[in-house]
C-alpha cells in the first residue's frame, strides 16, 4: 500500500513539473495503410517552455526517397504547444518506417534537439488481397508470322509486270506494217455528159406514154442545174427554179427555153395535155437545143467543178496560180 502511494506521487510530481522543465514532441500520420502513389498527412506537436525557446521543425530535405514532400503548414498553438503539418507523397514497396526526426529548439541560454518517435507505414498492395500467392505465368505466345516481306515482294513484282507490260512493244519484234490497200477513186462525172446520155436515149425510143418522156426531161434538167448551179431544183417548184437560176445569171434565151419545157412537162404531168407527135418532136429538139447552149455556157463551170472534184480526192494536185473564177459572159444563143 505504501509502495502504490509512492508512485502516484512520482507520477504527479512529474506530470506537474514537466511542462516548465522539459521540452516533449508526438508525432502521427493518417491514413498509416498506403499503396503506391497515395498522398498523406504526417503531423509533429511540440510542448516547451513558454518564453524560454523557439521550435525549429524539419525541412523537405530530412525526407528520405520513400517520401515526395508536396507541402507544409505551421500552426500556432496557445501557450506552450506548437505544430507543423506536412503533406507528402507515399513511393516505399513494403511497410516501413517514418524515421526519427530532429526538432531544434532554440533558447536564449542553450539548444536542445529532441527527435520525433517513428511513425510505422504499412503498404497497401494493388494485387487482389484475396491470395499472396504469386500467379501462374501464361503460357508463351507464339505471335503470328510477320506478312511484311511478303507483302513487299508482292508489290515488287507488280512493278516490274507494269513496266514490262509498259514498254512490251520494245521487246516484241516488229511485225512490218501492212498498208491498206487505196480504194480507187471513181473519175469525174460530167453533169452536162449525163443530160446528153438521157436526151439520147430518149429520142432512141419511141414512147407511147408522153408522160414519162416529159417527166425524164424535167428530171435530166432538173438534176443538171441542180450539180451545176447548187440550188434545190428537184425538189422545188418550176417557179422556184426559175427564179433561183435567174439570181445565178443563167442566160436569158436559155432561161425562156428552160421554163417552155419545164411548163409543158408540168401540164403533161398534172393536166389533161396530150401533145401531138410534132409537140413531142419539138420538145426533144428543144432539149438539144439546151444541151448545145450549156456546153458554151458552163464549160468554165463544168471545168472547176472537175478540178475540185480531183484536189479533194488526191488526184491532181493544186495548181500554183490561182484559177480565175470569172463567169463567161452571156451570149446569144
Amino acid at each position: 500500500m505504501l509502495r502504490l502511494r509512492f508512485t502516484i506521487f512520482t507520477l504527479l510530481l512529474v506530470m506537474i513539473s514537466s511542462p516548465a522543465i522539459c521540452q516533449s514532441v508526438r508525432s502521427f500520420a493518417f491514413p498509416d495503410s498506403l499503396a503506391i502513389g497515395d498522398n498523406f498527412t504526417f503531423v509533429i506537436t511540440s510542448q516547451y517552455p513558454p518564453g524560454r525557446y523557439q521550435p525549429v521543425y524539419p525541412d523537405e530535405t530530412a525526407f528520405d526517397d520513400a517520401f515526395e514532400f508536396i507541402s507544409v503548414q505551421r500552426y500556432r498553438g496557445v501557450q506552450s504547444r506548437d505544430s507543423i503539418v506536412y503533406r507528402l507523397q507515399f513511393f516505399a514497396l513494403q511497410d516501413t518506417l517514418m524515421p526519427e526526426l530532429p526538432v531544434n529548439f532554440i533558447g536564449s541560454e542553450a539548444d536542445q534537439s529532441v527527435l520525433t518517435p517513428p511513425v510505422p507505414l504499412y503498404f497497401k498492395s494493388l494485387l487482389d488481397p484475396v491470395s499472396d500467392d504469386l500467379r501462374p505465368l501464361k503460357p508463351i505466345f507464339e505471335f503470328a508470322r510477320s506478312y511484311v516481306p511478303f507483302i513487299l515482294g508482292g508489290l515488287l513484282l507488280i512493278i516490274i509486270a507494269a513496266i514490262l507490260w509498259l514498254y512490251r512493244d520494245r521487246f516484241k519484234q516488229r511485225e512490218p506494217e501492212v498498208l491498206p490497200e487505196p480504194v480507187p477513186v471513181p473519175p469525174f462525172v460530167n453533169p452536162l455528159k449525163r443530160l446528153s446520155d438521157e436526151i439520147n436515149e430518149l429520142q432512141a425510143v419511141n414512147y407511147d406514154d408522153y408522160k414519162e418522156l416529159y417527166s425524164r426531161l424535167s428530171i435530166a434538167f432538173r438534176e443538171y442545174f441542180e450539180d451545176v448551179y447548187d440550188i434545190l431544183a428537184l425538189e422545188s417548184t418550176t417557179k422556184e427554179v426559175l427564179r433561183d437560176l435567174s439570181v445565178q445569171g443563167l442566160d436569158d434565151l436559155l432561161h425562156k427555153k428552160l421554163a417552155k419545157l419545164l411548163r409543158d412537162s408540168d401540164m403533161a404531168k398534172f393536166a389533161r395535155y396530150k401533145p401531138t407527135t410534132d409537140q413531142v418532136a419539138d420538145i426533144l429538139v428543144l432539149a438539144n437545143e439546151m444541151l448545145q447552149s450549156l456546153k458554151k455556157f458552163d464549160a468554165h463551170r463544168l471545168s472547176s467543178m472537175k478540178y475540185d472534184y480531183e484536189v479533194r480526192h488526191g488526184i491532181r494536185e493544186i495548181e500554183p496560180v490561182d484559177r480565175p473564177l470569172i463567169t463567161p459572159k452571156k451570149e446569144n444563143l
